[in-house]
């Protein structure tokens, strides 16, 4: 083994050693997992409107009235290209929804509703409350299996009346339309609260955390609201879009035909979870509303096809462009590769290509600077006791060569969009999501045996060409802070960062050897 062999895999060590180290004692108090929200008691937060209906108490509880009955379950399956529907009877409500995710080749099934087993009666998906006694025991009138959609009409009734739903679910988008009627019985009063329930993945032992969507009436954009303990106690007053936001999924109400949704409040759901209730208007005759919703992946074309305004959801940051740019690339390249660790392999060699021209330019810049500098060096150490004479001579090489320039610093510069952009990319696109490479059973998460960032570092380090002890001495530090902060990021970004790093490597040893020869 030659000497520059056992420096590099001292070097190795040194840094997988400072990464463990940091992983252990530091690591674990700033990258913890959700916790679940601690009940408080704040005090009510609500938009008062004009009429003082909208001040009454937020009604959480819900009673049935047929409790006691013994039915049997029946449930109707819906099968689509996206996703594997199963409504159910009781409380005439979605009791699975599973997601289609395929990996590579592999279909992956991701299911973002809590199996029904593990769920009470007053915790279901779709289900309508009444104000006193609730139906939970529904009769399936009809079920019309459509081109592009597949209609289940359900029944029920209670001593307040009939209670009617009937779903229509879109086959080739992910649009679930809910249309609801309320027939009271001898001019009785009811009043229906429509419940939604969060994104859930804790069957995928995947921890979660869900934000509350909310769009005003007449405002621009998206409110997305962190579940602090205020939240459970607060109401929003005819919201045109309520839901959930999870890292990977959106349940959420979009649209109201017919003015239903007159207040907006949640609950909490199991750890983790949350249910929206959608509490409708106050009627005495037969009524009717139809309402739209979204339940699936964050991901833009299934997003826009339903509403528009869910994609402000996928924020990229400052260089949101670029990502989506590279977002598309990269599942463009997957479909070939069948595998987002190739895909991103393939994409970096795109940028390396792309970026060619800079770095060459900038490699000459260096070498012309460095030129610069030992000249600079020279003059002043044969005139250092003829100041007249340094000046000329400074002068003079000025005017030669010019002002050391950026354009040393243009290729990093470019990169730092570039890399901004991919690591949120790459850090919360459900694309990568269980996507497996090599020894990484899930690209969206961090490496489980910390070789990335290590392998990242060493990379960093030995791509940059020193010659001075202390600068080297300074890379090598910067390359282990380096290895220990990103010990927690996403394997896809660490990846790209070590395969960037590692063609600088190869491109300075090329450069070498032809300068060389």
């Amino acid at each position: 083994m030659s000497p520059r062999t056992k420096e590099y895999l001292r070097l190795f060590v040194i840094m997988a050693v400072v990464t463990a180290l940091f992983q252990y004692f530091i690591g674990s108090r700033f990258f913890k997992e959700p916790q679940p929200i601690q009940e408080d008691h704040s005090g009510e937060r609500v938009s008062i409107p004009q009429s003082l209906n909208y001040l009454m108490p937020l009604e959480k509880e819900i009673d049935f009235c047929d409790s006691e009955k013994i039915l049997s379950s029946t449930n109707e399956k819906i099968d689509t290209p996206l996703a594997t529907y199963i409504f159910s009877n009781q409380g005439a409500t979605l009791e699975s929804f599973v997601f289609k995710h395929y990996v590579g080749r592999t279909e992956h099934d991701l299911s973002t509703i809590m199996p029904a087993q593990s769920v009470v009666k007053e915790d279901r998906c779709f289900l309508v409350a009444l104000g006193n006694k609730t139906p939970y025991y529904f009769n399936l009138i009809t079920r019309q299996d459509q081109d592009d959609s597949v209609i289940l009409h359900y029944h029920g009734e209670c001593d307040q009346g009939f209670v009617s739903k009937k779903f229509t679910v879109y086959k080739n988008s992910f649009k679930i339309d809910v249309d609801l009627t309320l027939e009271p019985h001898n001019n009785q009063e009811m009043q229906a609260r429509l419940l939604l329930t969060s994104p859930d993945l804790t069957t995928l032992n995947k921890t979660d955390v869900i934000s509350l969507l909310v769009n005003r009436v007449n405002a621009a954009s998206l409110e997305r609201v962190t579940p602090t303990n205020a939240l459970f106690d607060s109401a929003w007053v005819t919201p045109k879009l309520f839901g959930f936001e999870g890292r990977y999924f959106i349940h959420s109400f979009v649209s109201d035909l017919n003015n239903y949704a007159q207040r907006g409040y949640v609950k909490r759901w199991q750890e983790n979870g949350i249910i929206a209730f959608l509490e409708g208007p106050k009627v005495k005759e037969k009524s009717t509303w139809k309402l739209s919703f979204y339940l699936g992946p964050k991901e833009v074309t299934a997003l826009s096809a339903v509403d528009e305004r869910l994609t402000q959801v996928l924020d990229y940051g400052w260089f949101d462009a670029i990502a989506r740019v590279l977002l598309y690339i990269l599942r463009f390249i997957a479909k070939f590769t069948y595998n987002y660790g190739l895909a991103i392999i393939v994409l970096t060699l795109l940028i390396r290509l792309i970026m060619a021209p800079f770095m060459s330019r900038g490699m000459t810049s260096i070498k012309k600077q460095q030129e610069i500098s030992k000249k600079s060096k020279y003059i002043e150490q044969k005139y250092k006791h003829d100041p007249e004479k340094l000046r000329q001579e400074r002068a003079e090489l000025l005017k030669n060569h010019g002002m050391p320039g950026l354009t040393g610093c243009l290729p990093l510069l470019l990169q730092v969009p570039i890399f901004m952009a991919l690591y949120r990319v790459l850090s919360v696109s459900l694309e990568l999501y269980q996507s497996p490479f090599l020894w990484i059973n899930d690209l969206s998460a961090r490496d489980p045996y910390f070789i990335l960032p290590v392998l990242a570092g060493l990379s960093m380090v030995l791509s940059t060409p020193m010659n001075d002890p202390k600068q080297l001495l300074m890379m090598v530090l910067i390359g282990l802070v380096f290895s220990a902060f990103m010990s927690y990021a996403s394997a896809g970004i660490l990846l790209y960062l070590f395969v960037t790093t590692f063609f600088s490597v190869v491109q300075n040893m090329l450069q070498k050897r032809m300068g060389r020869s």
